[in-house]
């Protein structure tokens, strides 16, 4: 089995999501001075955006 190919995939996969997440930490960061509630709906919309 391609085990190389898994590997260097499951790596990738876990930088995305470390990426995505330093996005959204700053985003919700930035936009919670306006939006009170934005909190929650980043929280609410993450899974949506994990892979």
């Amino acid at each position: 089995m391609n085990f190389k190919r898994f590997k260097y995939r499951e790596k990738s996969k876990a930088k995305v999501e470390v990426i995505l997440f330093a996005v959204e930490y700053n985003l919700r960061k930035y936009v919670h001075k306006k939006y009170r509630n934005v909190k929650a709906c980043n929280f609410m919309n993450w899974p949506l955006i994990k892979f």
